[in-house]
């Protein structure tokens, strides 16, 4: 015989924590780069005379990294050093001023006696003064050249170029013996620790916050999780994209992980929250099994007991000879969460080639590549020659058989003024009409020369131009116009 009832089971897991179970951040494509990037760079212009590093060398903060010519500053620092230390001018002076106080005590005494004049009483003074002051100025001579030797000794120092941080020569610009101004010298960045950036839909914005951590997985170690934090997360979003970007750091003490590569970043949200309410609950469980049957264990005071509206109602079939029991099993679900970090989903942003360009000076090219290596991509420069026109020639047809200077003489009795011939190596040794800087006016000249009988040919002026490029492979739609708007101080 079997019986079927009806009985009221009290969810294990917390609505509060089965609700923030369900929040899944999505795996997005990030990249790794230095958390510091320095173009270090001489304080004064000179001749590099010995770098100190080269590339992938490590440095500590102070290290001394290159030296420039200094060979004056060295001399003006011994030059100082010794004129500091003169001090035979001081010495004479104090005799003097002894010589010239014992000198006016004398006088003195003999005034008083009425020996002497005033005038001479009144000289010894003057003279005693006079002595006083000169040896003041003696002692400020010697304070200043005290500090001539310091600003000699600060001018030497900067011609030293020294380390601002701890990390490692990314790259060296110059070599010894090369002239710098206000170019750097090298490259070094800070790997300890290391940056991780990253971009992720505006859905995600109030979900993701500061000191949450990351799982991160590199394209050199795609298995291997490597533990971030989230120290920034930008308060303005990408509207174009519909994305914001999160950065987060990640520890290196020992330089192992290298920066500049691709990664796939994985948020965790916190399950503190979960881990103490999934205890209580299991706490709860195992004092309602210790009870005595045919008992009920009281709910705590603050908790509000379940009604039979709220709780879920669990049909149970039960027979006489074998009782089935029922369970709630949470385990899979969360077995399934803590599973999300190996099957990672194919994010959805998509990465495209993109050059960053032209420039027409060097600086402004690096100024950019800065940018982009401190975003963490890698680019490669282009060099593309090309032609602009700058002006327009109006030349005589080359179909006259005359000689150029009959028909400059001729021209000149047909009231034509302006005219002058060009050398033969540059456009044939024709005959010039005019350089216009637009196609109007030198149309209109030709027209006229028309008018008068004489054919003519609009030729226009080039000159070479070289357009540099930077090339990124890989690059997220988003971070071009991110990075656009950064570089527009040296955009062109």
């Amino acid at each position: 015989m079997s019986v079927r009832f009806l009985v009221q089971v009290a969810a294990i897991t917390s609505f509060s924590s089965l609700a923030q179970a369900e929040i899944i951040l999505p795996a997005v494509d990030c990249v790794i780069i230095p958390s510091k990037t320095v173009d270090i760079s001489a304080a004064v212009p000179g001749l590099i005379g010995k770098l100190h590093a080269e590339r992938s060398d490590s440095v500590k903060k102070g290290m001394l990294l290159g030296e420039l010519n200094s060979r004056v500053e060295q001399a003006n620092v011994e030059l100082s050093r010794v004129r500091s230390e003169m001090s035979a001018e001081i010495s004479a002076e104090q005799v003097n001023l002894k010589y010239d106080q014992l000198q006016s005590r004398r006088v003195r005494d003999l005034k008083q006696k009425n020996l002497i004049s005033a005038q001479n009483k009144d000289e010894a003074a003057r003279l005693e003064k006079v002595t006083y002051w000169r040896l003041k100025q003696a002692q400020d001579a010697f304070r200043t050249r005290q500090l001539e030797l310091d600003r000699a000794v600060a001018q030497l120092q900067e011609k030293k170029v020294y380390s601002t941080l701890d990390g490692v020569v990314a790259q060296v610009y110059k070599a010894e013996g090369e002239y710098v101004e206000d170019q750097p010298i090298m490259r070094l960045v800070q790997l300890n620790p290391l940056h991780v950036e990253a971009v992720l839909p505006m859905e995600h914005y109030g979900q993701v916050q500061k000191n949450m951590q990351g799982s991160v997985y590199a394209e050199i170690a795609p298995n291997t999780k490597l533990s971030a934090k989230v120290m920034i997360i930008d308060p303005v979003g990408d509207t174009a994209s519909g994305t914001f970007g999160v950065r987060l750091s990640m520890q290196n003490p020992d330089n192992k992980i290298p920066a500049g590569m691709k990664c796939v970043l994985k948020l965790e949200p916190s399950t503190a929250d979960q881990s103490v309410e999934i205890e209580k609950n299991t706490t709860d469980m195992r004092a309602a099994d210790a009870a005595p049957k045919g008992t009920s264990t009281p709910l705590p005071a603050a908790e509000k007991p379940l009604t039979l509206a709220e709780s879920p109602l669990v049909e149970i079939l039960t027979t006489e000879s074998r009782p089935v029991m029922a369970a709630v099993q949470i385990e899979p679900a969360v077995e399934q969460q803590r599973s999300l970090p190996e099957a990672l989903p194919v994010p959805a942003v998509s990465l495209q080639k993109h050059s960053f360009g032209p420039f027409n000076k060097e600086s402004t090219l690096l100024s950019v590549g800065k940018i982009l290596t401190s975003q963490g991509y890698t680019y490669s420069r282009r060099d593309e020659g090309s032609s602009v026109i700058k002006g327009y020639l109006v030349l005589l047809a080359e179909d006259y058989a005359q000689s150029k200077r009959q028909l400059m003489a001729e021209f000149r009795q047909r009231g034509v003024s302006g005219m002058m011939l060009l050398p033969r190596r540059s456009y044939n040794g024709r005959i010039s009409f005019g350089a216009y800087d637009g196609p109007e006016m030198a149309n209109a000249r030709q027209a006229s020369l028309t008018q008068l009988g004489i054919r003519s040919d609009v030729v226009p002026r080039r000159t070479g131009k070289v357009d540099l490029w930077l090339d990124v492979e890989q690059i997220a739609e988003s971070k071009v116009a991110s990075i656009i708007d950064q570089s527009k101080a040296v955009y062109n």
